[in-house]
Order: C-alpha cells, then structure tokens, then sequence
C-alpha cells in the first residue's frame, strides 16, 4: 500500500492474463465483501435491536436520501471514469481526467445534499431527520470524493487495495455505532457517524494510490464539457438505479406508517448488502469489458457469456437461500420484534437475482458505448416502480413496496438484456442449453428447501436449498471453469471429465 509502489504496465486490461487477473479481482472483491457485510450485519444486530422498529425505519429514510444524494452525486462521473481511463495512456492525460472528475464529484455532490435537506423541511420530516440529512449528507460528499480519487485502482485491476479501502469504511462505521450505542446515543449521532466513514477513507488514499494519480479538483470548463457528453447518459441511468428501492422507501415514509416503513427498509436493506456483491463484481468487469469492446468483440461477447453465467448462478443460490431462510435471517438481524419483516423479504427475495444480472449488464452496455439504450432502460424501470409503488403501498403498506420492486426490476432485467443482446452482436448471453439446465437446478433447489422447510427449521431447509443448487449445477456442469478452479473439490470433479 506504500505510495512508492510502481504502476502496473498500461496493458494491463489487454494482457494474456487478463482473465486471471478478473478472477483474481472477483475473490479479493468477494472475500472484502464477505468481511465489510459481516461487519454491516454485526452493525445491523446492534442498531436494529438498539432502535426499534420504527426508529430504525427513520434512520433508514434519512440514509435512502442520501443513497440518492449519492447518485446525483456520482452524475455517472465515477462509471465514465473509470471507462474513460481505462482507454487513456498513463500520465498527463489521466491525471487532468482525474482532476475534473474530483471537482465536478465536489461540486454536484454540494448541491445534492442541499436539494436532499431541503426536500426534508418541505416532506415535513421533523428536526431530527433534518439534521439527520444534513450530517449524512456531508458524509456521502467525502465518500464520493474518495470514490473519485480511487477510480485508477479499478482501471488497473488492484483490487486487493479497493477491498482494504472498503473495510476500512465499514470498521469506522461499525466502531461509531457500536460506542454510540454504549453511551445511550439518541438518533441523531448515528447520522454524524457517515461523517466519521467518509473522513476515515479519505486519510487513507495517499497509501492506496499512487502519487502519479494524487490530484486537486479542477474546475476546467473544457474538461467538464468534454466529461459531461460522455457522463450524462450514464448519469441518467446511474442516478435512476439508485432511486429504485430508495424511491419506495421514501414513497413509504409518506403513504404508510413508520412500523411499517421500517419492515420494508429492513427488507431492503438486506436486498442492498446481497446486491453489494453484484455491484463490486460489475465494477471489476467494466474496464476489460471497456477495451475488449474496443480491441476485441471475441473477447467481449465471451467475458459477457461468461459474467452472466456466474450471475444466474450467484444471484440465484442467494435468492434461493433469502426466500427459504427470511425468518430467521431478520430474527438474527433484529430480533423478534422484526419478524414480521420475513414476509416482505420473501416477496423480495427474487430481486437478488435480477440485481446480479442488471449491474453487470449495465456495465457492458456502458463498456460498449450504448448509453442511451441504458437510458431507456432505466426510464422504463422507473415509471414502474412510480406507478406500482404508488398504488400497491397505499393498498398493501410494506409488501406492496416489495411487490413493486420486484416488478419494476424483472421488467427493467427484461429491457436490459434485449439491449444487451446488441452487444453480443445479437447472441442471447446465455446459450438456452445453459438456461434450461438452470431453471432445473432453480427448481431443485426450490423443492429441497419447501419440502425441508416443513420438517426442519428455515435454517436448516435454507442450507439444503443451497446444498442442492450447488450439487446439481456441478453435476449439469453449468458452473464455469472459473468458478470452479476457486474451489478444490469442484476442480477435482471436472478434472475427472
């Protein structure tokens, strides 16, 4: 992690041994995530039983505010630059590219967080909540401020030091919680404690990025032309993504009660740490998927075969285990009191699966330069989710949000691949040999987990679902080579064929 450090070789993303290189990042990505959401679920435990109900659905309206804010923020500045380096030469260049996409970063996120307090005081939040967004406001600027500075470890696939940088973020968030909760914290304090996380990964840029790619923010009008033609499609779609389920949640906050704002925030908030993973992997995608689309369509349209393949899989095992285990998974998250959540999480759980196939798919629609498609795609999204949030929460409170956010994200998965397809050159992602053996290992692992599920405990039906996925997807041989060079006993298996 030292400054000093050399810059790998700018081929990097077009070398042989880029694939290795993916599945490298994937790991190192996949076992950060593993670590960041054991601490998210420890914080969880502690501020669910520490709050309540409703208090927690308060302190999940304000953070679904700021998850906005952040998307308004972000204006597609962090996906259009880690693209757009990932086709610039090492030097000047890149470092007056970072420079522009730092200070836009600053500047829309000021005047996202000063809409987001002033859509408080208008909604008639009270005092608290207002606060609330104003210090988690100032938390989300920091954090997109290093998200900023950050981007040059994606392009050259160093994702061993983004994963140290994500701890970090949440061992700061979970120590705050954890001390505010031992001196009998009101509300409020949770709030400040984003500041604490976004100032926390800051001091630690210096000994992630090389000092090459260390830069002040630039407010180069030319540069931030040339930065918006490219970003603001993918602003659009980028800022759409984020108001999904934040949407809902805010929808909730205004046509329900806080009891059950808050069983739906729990449910979506165990939605967001499955589809975390999607995310960090799509990121690990997009710069090869960047190049490839320039250099090779071969090797584009084999990265997407093959990222869509392990996102049926991943994002399905996940589903399977979410709807079987929702029980005691809010039990262990909340305790008793949140039981009632377990039924909006099983009307949710089908999202994960859509989640682990719309981010990557958007990454290779932004690594192909289809923007607008992406655009259409999202707007489509987002008048379900308006239309059928608007209704079925005033009819059905916190299921009907999740109703609505599984229907708004199966039609936007639909649009999206049909856009996707293009990409492929008019190939589906998946051969319909692949989508046939799935659908069955879906269904068996379904079957194992129902049938298990009136004998047995939920946990124990939830690692049956899981065991039985698994078993059959290697006995189909749907699982890609890899996947299954990560785990021994899987490779033993093929190596036998």
């Amino acid at each position: 992690m030292s400054t000093t450090a050399q810059i790998p070789e700018p081929d990097v993303l077009a070398g042989p041994d880029v694939a290795s290189r993916v599945v490298r990042g994937g790991v190192a990505r996949t076992v950060g995530f593993v670590v960041v959401n054991l601490l998210g679920v420890a914080g969880s435990v502690v501020l669910l039983r520490y709050l309540g109900v409703a208090e927690y659905g308060r302190y999940g309206t304000v953070l679904a505010l700021v998850a906005i804010v952040t998307g308004l923020s972000d204006a597609g500045l962090t996906i259009t630059g880690a693209r757009e380096l990932s086709l610039l030469p090492r030097g000047a260049q890149r470092r007056r590219l970072l420079g522009a996409i730092l200070g836009g970063r600053l500047l829309l996120s000021t005047l996202a967080v000063l809409g987001a307090v002033a859509f408080a005081a208008i909604a008639g939040y009270d005092h608290v909540l207002v606060l609330g967004t104003v210090l988690a406001g100032m938390g989300a600027i920091l954090v997109g401020a290093q998200a900023a500075m950050t981007t040059p470890l994606v392009v050259e696939l160093r994702n061993g030091l983004l994963t140290v940088s994500e701890i970090v973020r949440q061992v700061i968030l979970f120590v705050g919680i954890v001390a505010l909760v031992a001196v009998g914290a009101s509300l409020a304090p949770f709030f400040a404690v984003q500041i604490a996380v976004g100032a926390g990964g800051l001091l630690i840029v210096p000994f992630l990025v090389h000092r090459s790619y260390l830069t002040r923010p630039t407010l180069s009008r030319e540069d931030w032309r040339r930065l918006a033609v490219t970003a603001f499609p993918v602003a659009v779609a980028s800022v759409l993504t984020v108001l999904y389920v934040r949407l809902l949640v805010v929808f909730s906050s205004l046509l329900t009660s806080a009891y059950q704002t808050g069983l739906f925030v729990t449910s979506a908030r165990i939605t967001e740490m499955l589809g975390g993973l999607a995310l960090l992997l799509s990121g690990v995608i997009l710069p090869v998927a960047t190049v490839a689309a320039r250099d090779d369509r071969g090797r584009l349209r084999y990265v997407l075969v093959h990222t869509t393949k392990v996102s049926l899989l991943v994002g399905g095992l996940l589903s399977l285990v979410v709807a079987v285990a929702a029980h005691p998974i809010v039990v262990l998250l909340g305790g008793h009191a949140f039981a009632p959540a377990a039924s909006v999480v099983r009307l949710q759980a089908p999202m994960v699966l859509t989640i682990f196939l719309v981010y990557p798919w958007t990454s290779f629609l932004i690594a192909d330069g289809r923007r607008r498609d992406l655009v259409r795609c999202m707007l489509t999204g987002l008048v379900l989710v308006t239309v059928t949030g608007l209704i079925l929460i005033s009819q059905l409170d916190a299921r009907g949000a999740a109703l609505a956010a599984v229907g708004a994200d199966a039609a936007l998965a639909v649009t999206i691949v049909l856009a996707v397809r293009r990409v492929g050159d008019g190939t589906w992602p998946v051969p319909r040999s692949f989508l046939w053996r799935y659908t069955l290992v879906l269904a068996l692992g379904a079957g194992a987990g129902v049938a298990t599920l009136s004998a047995a405990s939920a946990v124990a039906a939830g690692a049956v679902a899981a065991l039985v996925f698994v078993a059959g997807a290697l006995a189909l041989r749907i699982v890609p080579e890899e996947l299954t060079t990560l785990v021994p006993l899987a490779a033993r298996l093929a190596a036998r064929d």
